[in-house]
């Protein structure tokens, strides 16, 4: 699907640090592997609440505009996006127009539940296109019979009769509309229930993948040949399921498929790194073993993955094996942040943080960062290999710290000085 005609929208939460909201833009829809992604750059906590914004919706245009009754949650309107994305032309031109027939005078729409349950039984309205006004509807009743009262008429009566007080009975009897270019008869729709929303536990988003390989049958004379019959596998995964996978592809075991797509949770292991199918064990591996890590020491491992960029599957497992010699800290979103909260390591707990101007502290945070050989990623800052990010800096290891600390010392000394 194009990404113009997907659902984009952005996730917001308070940084339990800076007390300030964070932001991840993600289009709809994803995969849990996105999801999850999206939730770790803006730093969604477990338990801890955040905010969906629609930010434009191509296929249904109002869905950006309106107030959607109850929470807006990211696990249902993911489920809104996927059944959106399987209606065809006539059946999106339906929805559109009962959801925008739905929407009450103060722009607030049913709830996520009845929009996804109106996505279901459209197929019993359908639209007439090229039908726009109440006496083109008209018309197009009286020559297709569609009136009993005018069946009996003659040719004679039919003469005076006004089509557009006719289409505009017809429209009223069908609780019709005229919506994009075609008339659509609402009244032929039945409201759906088959769908009920689950309870907020049920709303967690769990991702229990790391890759997503898109795989079909070896081609043999055209690199495209097979790629209609490709499907996506998720690892980890058992290899005896995917070898099975595999044999269904006329393949003996999965290293002899083809890939034609590659998702991943890491933004530095691509399909280049990957390399080929020869390498599966390896990235599956990897995914058993992220997996397997609670989600501090995910976003760890991503954060680190992204520092170090490997360029091989091995340089990726020699990661995994020396998450522990790297030190992290997955709330510090830029240069600024990381810098308070180093000092606020530093200083007496009862130090007025509010003291240090904005652009210093943002500058003294890039100083100590390169000092420490440390990266910022989009999943916070991290250390250099057997590095802490907490030490305190000398003027041997960099000495613009330590002027840079004689700096506000001068200018305010009504703080009392700080001590590093």
């Amino acid at each position: 699907m194009s990404l113009q005609n997907k659902i984009s929208i952005d996730i917001s939460a308070i940084n339990p640090l800076t007390k300030e909201y964070n932001y991840a833009t993600i289009t709809l829809p994803a995969t849990p592997m996105e999801i999850e992604d999206a939730f770790q750059k803006a730093r969604v906590t477990k338990d801890g609440e955040y905010f969906v914004e629609i930010i434009s919706s191509p296929k249904v245009p109002k869905l950006g505009e309106v107030y959607i009754d109850g929470e807006k949650n990211i696990v249902e309107l993911n489920l809104l996006a996927k059944k959106l994305s399987l209606l065809d032309d006539n059946q999106l031109t339906v929805f559109n127009a009962l959801f925008e027939n739905s929407i009450d005078d103060d722009m607030m729409a049913p709830s996520l539940e009845e929009l996804i349950n109106m996505t279901d039984g459209l197929g019993k309205v359908i639209p007439v296109h090229g039908i726009t006004t109440d006496e083109q509807l008209g018309e197009f009743v009286i020559d297709n019979n569609l009136s009993e009262v005018l069946q009996t008429a003659s040719d004679d009566v039919l003469e005076y009769v006004s089509t557009k007080i006719v289409g505009q009975k017809f429209r009223e009897m069908e609780k019709g509309v005229f919506y994009n270019g075609a008339y659509i008869p609402l009244g032929a729709y039945e409201k759906q229930y088959g769908y009920k929303s689950p309870s907020k536990e049920q709303l967690e988003v769990k991702n229990h993948y790391a890759f997503a390989l898109n795989i079909a049958e070896a081609p043999v004379n055209d690199s495209e040949e097979t790629a209609d019959s490709a499907e996506w596998i998720y690892l980890p995964a058992d290899k005896e399921y995917i070898n099975g996978i595999a044999r269904i592809h006329n393949e003996g075991c999965i290293e002899d498929c083809v890939f034609y797509e590659f998702k991943s949770v890491f933004k530095c292991i691509d399909s280049q790194v990957f390399g080929d199918m020869q390498d599966f064990d390896k990235l599956n591996e990897i995914a058993q073993r992220y997996v397997r890590l609670d989600d501090a020491n995910r976003i760890k491992f991503k954060a680190v993955v992204e520092t170090v960029e490997p360029q091989t599957l091995d340089e990726v497992l020699e990661i995994s094996d020396n998450l522990n010699r790297y030190e992290h800290s997955y709330y510090s979103v830029s240069e600024g942040d990381f810098a308070m909260e180093y000092l606020a390591r530093q200083l007496p707990t009862n130090f007025d943080m509010n003291a240090f101007d904005k652009r210093e502290v943002r500058n003294f945070g890039e100083r100590i960062i390169m000092g420490m050989e440390a990266k910022v990623t989009d999943y916070g800052i991290v250390s250099a290999k057997d590095q802490s990010l907490y030490e305190t800096i000398t003027a041997t290891k960099n000495e613009q710290e330590e002027e840079y600390q004689d700096e506000i010392e001068t200018q305010d000394e009504g703080y009392g000085g700080m001590t590093m």
